[in-house]
């Protein structure tokens, strides 16, 4: 498997499972971004506009994801996860033990089942600070 090659600030070459000191990471960080639907987006302002809920089949699937979200959370799988001001994509950074394994995460997300969120893409993560 090929792993993706980095330089850190003083230049010393590291690959996506490599700490600074040289030392193996069996677990990564993988940043994930996802597009909001349109029709998700469209929905969460009109609810917030008429402070009416949320279509049936939207909030179903919206709650399904943040039950998702929030035990990966409580398992340590989730660092941070949201979406932007504006609704119009989200953003997660994940810890995995492989892009593979961050993969999954993300296609068993019933957000992404539901075609809440769309084009996934996914990540090692370079901690600089």
């Amino acid at each position: 498997m090929h792993r993706p090659l980095f330089k850190d600030y003083n230049g010393t070459q590291l690959d996506a499972t490599t700490d600074k000191g040289g030392r193996y990471n069996a677990m990564g960080t993988y940043v994930v971004t996802l597009s909001v639907s349109s029709a998700f987006r469209e929905a969460h302002f009109q609810a917030l506009k008429s402070s009416a809920p949320l279509t049936e089949d939207i909030a179903a699937s919206a709650e399904a994801h943040l039950r998702y979200v929030r035990d990966l959370k409580a398992k340590g799988k989730v660092l941070a996860a949201g979406p932007t001001v504006a609704f119009s994509w989200a953003l997660m950074l994940l810890k995995a033990d492989s892009l593979e394994a961050a993969r999954a995460l993300v296609e068993n997300d019933p957000g992404i089942k539901s075609g809440l969120f769309a084009d996934p893409k996914i990540e090692a993560w370079y901690h600089m600070a």
